[in-house]
């Protein structure tokens, strides 16, 4: 059998060309009808199929030169499979002679391939009487799943037109029924030495042949998986859920009625809305400019160029929707089609027979025929010459007793082609024109030369010429000084951002999904459609509050099915270097040529060939020249695409190797880029080398303060551990991995995290299987204690410490003794207890002194937080000056540190303290410090207390906004299960709300505050809290209309008390303050000379904080 397109001799019952990789069927290239393989003309329509006469209308379209292709032994795809079997089939063998039934077999299977060849499905297997066919092996089309679904309702046609014949030839009736299914196979070489053939091995043919078994006898069922891809393009009713045999879950099923009148994306998109059009402003200007010259009857030629899905048919909608609005335009649009490259004037005849025309299916030759004279008469053509040589075109029998006509083919073509310009350029001169035509990358030559004589007509009528194409399509005609040729590029990333957000009609989705969206679909807003698509419609995230929320971790997206045949066609293009593509895809987005070179099995030249022609075909950027060049891939989906098409051993294979060459080259100690060398590993299937790589890369993260990637590293070294069978050596190695991960959550995710607390659970456990090793235990211990210093209660904390101390000096290690006097006076201050808390801190002090080196514990030196508490208690119990100089020192020592975490715990601390000593620009310093250091390091927590701190600041300004801000850093600190600092946080909202005059959300907030605090003994505040509680009723009314007096001051002696406990001289001043003027506002000025008098008094004379200086103001207006 000789290959129509190259000429190759196959062998006989060929479906495809082995040397070119071509259907071998002849076929029409201008009614599309399947014809002999030494046949010169169409028995159908006269067409030249191949002789030195020239065609009627269109000539071969020439084959665009393609690498020869080269199947693997076995790949991973996406596929269509397409079952057909007949009905009965039993039946009809006890019926015919076995003859008559083969007779009867071929010729329905003979009908079968002819459709299937047309849309270029692979038949796998003959089956007896049953057909087994694949779509997307071994050749991937964009549409896959359209062409077998179409070719599936070709099947029933041709078999309705076979029938009659078959029935009044053997007397029987003939019927079939298809079922197809779309997943993901294995497929290549299967059987022996002798027989092998190519087969898809998985559940996807299983599925296909079940749905077949459910099918009526004359009708296509196909699955959900497949609907999903081709709906709006065909009619379809819902079968529902099926039980099929085998398959463990119930399938949803459809049978396809009929294609739809929808041809393209957009058609079917247009019925739910169109995705909102970004970042095409300034393309969407040069349409409207263009169009408005065109009305003042200046014709023009505008084409768009790009890659599939890149938005050209979009930005033509919005000039349509934009043209629509003229009452006196005329638009007119056409698509050419993969499926109709060899037919003549396609989507030109398309055009004419849909739009102009007005054909429909009830119409019989006679009223087409006279639908066509009325066209023709309409522009003044000749009609009997014209109605003929048009009714040829449209497939409309001459009417009877017409004489033939006596002009050659060539002559014909050209008359329909200058009829077609003529029609067009009429209307041009009657109203305004739009003409779309899209895809020209598959327009055949025909329609290709209309194209050209009507740019030479249109730039002296009022008419826009509109066309599409992407990057392969090189136009047959020149320049034109009308014509403008607009390249279009990909979105950046805030354009795809905001394209997601309009696409959820502004509600929010997890950063986690923008950030994987963005990277995946790099601005191609096709692939930010259906990536997003596939995330909305799976169980990653729900809808919540007009939000949507992650409902698990998410896991790397992978590639929608609606984009799985279109990335599996580009890669089958350049089938010759897919080999490389796989192996660099292997490597990672970006992968260096020296990398790739030692790796691959290639020698150099061939090496640096193949990558020429992935460059070429812009499958990859390069930055620089080899041996020193980087390369990208040009898309993170390509990328995907030619990784997932490897078999998982292959995969293994090449990741090995990159491993170990990554290794030679570090000389073996992997310290540049751990996480890589650990990445392959794993996917090689190496878990001990890998486990070690990633505890390794963890350690690093921590130590650059890059927390979430420190958690990602852990985490995977946690899992490769929970793999590997259970040893002493495994124990240690998880014990390591656990506490390097506890102060990654409690940086990112908050003390109180429960992750915080399983992992130090899970590591003090090992630590007592693996011995008596009491340092091993502090450590864990520690963390433990983290967890419920910010949970409570605060009793367990105190325990913990309690005992950490314990064993700190019985084995006589001064640095442990200094981490537990940390968190000692970190508990009590907390517990209220403020001279305890001087006492452990300047304990804690000393030790650190003596000691070489001062502890660092997941949350800060502990030196630097021991000096913390203790200017924070001194503060409370009316130390100012010390206090001070105290907090300097812990500030010093902490924006010294190294760690990231500690200098921004400074900064935190600092913005508190000098917030509580009413300094209000220095704290406002440390709080935009604060919000810069918890961006840019990802400290999620940190940055609610800049909304706190900040927020409060604000609302003692006058600014009203700031309680929302202390409301929204509250919410965000919450959520961390935090309980500890709950009482502080609080106090802050209704202090903030007392300076704005909002009552109504502060006297709730200090309420639930006092309540907090005596449920988890943080008693630190209690006193502070009375007090907003009374400045807040000093400001609102009783039932009774009169102020709330009483109950004010019975909040500020309540105060004045618990102050006066705790022996905190500063609140108990700052409480009295309070109460005089509320005394003074009433006339009770002798009893506030006395009280302010008494609580002065321990101050000396001291004007060294705001307070005291506010105590002296008062005092003197009460003189």
């Amino acid at each position: 059998m000789e290959c129509p397109h190259c000429g190759h001799s196959n062998r006989t019952g060929a479906n495809f060309c082995s040397h070119c990789g071509q259907s071998t069927a002849n076929v029409c290239p201008s009614c599309g009808a399947d014809a002999d393989a030494d046949a010169n003309f169409c028995d159908m329509c006269g067409t030249s199929l191949g002789s030195s006469e020239p065609p009627v209308v269109a000539e071969p379209v020439p084959q665009p030169a393609t690498v020869v292709p080269t199947t693997p032994s076995a790949e991973r795809r996406q596929l269509t499979v397409v079952f057909c079997d007949v009905v009965g089939s039993t039946e009809l063998s006890g019926r015919l002679d076995p003859e008559a039934l083969r007779d009867v077999i071929r010729a329905y299977q003979t009908a079968a391939e002819k459709v299937i060849l047309r849309y270029e499905g692979h038949i796998a297997q003959y089956l007896g009487d049953g057909l087994l066919v694949y779509f997307g092996y071994p050749h991937a089309h964009e549409d896959d799943v359209h062409r077998a679904t179409r070719a599936a309702l070709g099947i029933l046609g041709a078999l309705s037109l076979l029938a009659p014949e078959i029935r009044e030839r053997w007397g029987v009736d003939l019927e079939v029924r298809i079922g197809a299914h779309t997943g993901h196979v294995v497929v290549g070489d299967m059987g022996g030495d002798e027989v092998r053939e190519s087969l898809a091995v998985g559940d996807t043919p299983n599925i296909a042949a079940r749905v077949q078994d459910i099918a009526e006898p004359g009708s296509l069922v196909i699955t959900d998986a497949s609907y999903r891809i081709v709906q709006g393009f065909f009619d379809c009713a819902a079968l529902g859920a099926h039980a099929l045999r085998g398959v463990p879950v119930p399938v949803e099923l459809h049978r396809v009625l009929h294609e739809s009148s929808a041809k393209t994306r957009l058609d079917v998109a247009a019925t739910v809305g169109l995705t909102p059009l970004v970042g095409r402003e300034r393309e969407v200007g040069v349409l409207r400019h263009r169009w408005e010259d065109v009305k003042r009857g200046a014709g023009h030629v505008i084409s768009f160029r790009g890659e599939g899905g890149i938005g050209k048919s979009r930005l033509l909608s919005s000039l349509k929707e934009h043209v629509a609005l003229d009452a006196d335009a005329w638009l007119t649009e056409s698509q050419c089609s993969a499926h109709h490259r060899n037919t003549a004037l396609y989507p030109v005849i398309e055009l004419f027979e849909n739009t102009v025309l007005g054909f429909t299916r009830e119409d019989t030759p006679a009223s087409k025929r006279d639908k066509l004279t009325g066209l023709l008469a309409q522009y003044g053509f000749e009609l009997g010459e014209a109605v003929p040589l048009f009714g040829e075109l449209f497939a409309i029998p001459p009417a009877d007793g017409a004489t033939p006509s006596d002009l050659s083919p060539a002559q014909r073509k050209q008359r329909v082609l200058e009829g077609f310009v003529r029609m067009l350029c009429i209307r041009a001169t009657q109203q305004p024109v739009l003409f779309i035509m899209e895809d020209l990358q598959w327009a055949d030559p025909s329609t290709l030369e209309l194209l050209g004589m009507m740019m030479d007509q249109v730039s002296a009528v009022p008419f826009l010429m509109a066309l599409t194409s992407r990057p392969e399509f090189e136009p047959p005609w020149g320049q034109r000084s009308y014509a403008t040729q607009v390249s279009l590029t990909r979105l950046p990333a805030e354009d795809t951002v905001d394209m997601l957000s309009r696409m959820t009609g502004g509600k929010t989705l997890p950063s986690e999904v923008v950030e994987q969206v963005v990277a995946k679909t790099d601005g191609v807003p096709l692939f930010v459609e259906e990536l997003l698509k596939t995330v909305l419609e799976s169980d990653m995230v729900e809808e919540r509050d007009g939000r949507y929320e992650l409902t698990r971790p998410l896991p790397a997206l992978g590639i929608p099915s609606t984009l799985h045949a279109s990335l599996m066609a580009r890669l089958d293009r350049l089938a010759a270097v897919r080999d490389v593509l796989q192996l660099a895809a292997t490597v990672g987005r970006e992968f260096s040529y020296q990398l790739l070179r030692a790796v691959s099995p290639l020698d150099e030249a061939t090496l640096r060939a193949h990558l020429a022609e992935l460059v070429g075909a812009e499958f990859l950027y390069p930055r620089g020249a080899p041996p020193t060049a980087t390369y990208t891939f040009k898309h993170a989906l390509v990328q995907d695409a030619a990784y997932g098409s490897l078999l998982r051993s292959t995969q293994q294979q090449y990741h090995h190797s990159i491993a170990e060459a990554l290794r030679a080259d570090s000389a073996g100690d992997g310290e540049t880029e751990p996480e890589l060398l650990a990445h392959h590993y794993t996917e090689a299937g190496r878990p001990r080398e890998a486990l070690a790589y990633w505890h390794r890369a963890g350690i690093c993260a921590n130590e650059r303060a890059a927390t979430l990637e420190a958690i990602s590293h852990l985490t995977k070294a946690q899992e490769l551990i929970n793999a590997l069978p259970s040893s002493e050596e495994g124990q240690t190695r998880e014990f390591d991995v656990l506490t390097a991960l506890g102060p990654a959550l409690i940086a990112s995710r908050g003390y109180a995290a429960p992750e915080v607390k399983a992992t130090y659970t899970r590591a003090l456990d090992l630590s007592e299987e693996l011995g008596d090793d009491s340092s091993d235990q502090f450590r864990a211990l520690a963390g433990l204690w983290s967890y419920y210093m910010s949970r409570g209660p605060l009793e367990t904390a105190r325990k913990i410490a309690e005992q950490l101390l314990a064993t700190a000096q019985r084995l006589g290690d001064r640095t442990l003794q200094l981490s537990a006097r940390a968190m000692l006076a970190d508990v009590v201050y907390n517990a209220g207890d403020f001279e305890g808390a001087v006492e452990h801190g300047e304990a804690g002090i000393a030790l650190g002194r003596a000691a070489t080196t001062e502890s660092e514990t997941a949350w800060g030196d502990d030196g630097i937080m021991c000096r913390i508490w203790v200017s924070w208690a001194l503060s409370r119990l009316g130390h100012a000056a010390r206090a001070r100089a105290m907090s300097d020192q812990a500030f010093s020592l902490g924006t010294a540190h190294p760690s990231a975490l500690v200098r921004t715990e400074a900064h935190a601390y600092m913005s508190g303290f000098h917030r509580d000593s009413r300094e209000y620009d220095v704290a406002d310093e440390h709080c935009a410090e604060l919000v810069s250091l918890s961006t840019e390091y990802g400290f999620p927590l940190f940055g609610a207390i800049a909304d706190m701190h900040g927020g409060w600041l604000a609302a003692w300004r006058g600014d009203g906004d700031g309680v929302a801000r202390i409301q929204a850093g509250i919410d965000a600190w919450r959520a961390s299960g935090s309980t500890v600092a709950a009482p502080a946080f609080l106090g802050l909202l209704a202090d903030g709300c007392a300076a704005v005059g909002d009552i109504q959300t502060g006297l709730p907030a200090v309420a639930e505050a006092i309540t907090c605090s005596e449920q988890t003994g943080a008693m630190h505040s209690i006193a502070e809290l009375h007090r907003i509680r009374a400045e807040l009723l000093r400001q609102c009314v009783g039932e009774d209309g009169e102020p709330r007096v009483a109950e004010a001051e019975a909040s500020f002696r309540q105060a004045i008390e618990f102050a006066r406990q705790q022996q905190a001289r500063a609140g108990e001043l700052r409480a009295a303050i309070g109460l005089c003027r509320l005394w003074k506002s009433v006339g009770k000025e002798a009893d506030a000379r006395a009280l302010l008098d008494d609580v002065r008094g321990w101050f000396a004379g001291r004007l060294d904080t705001q307070d005291l200086q506010d105590a002296h103001a008062l005092r003197e207006a009460l003189a």
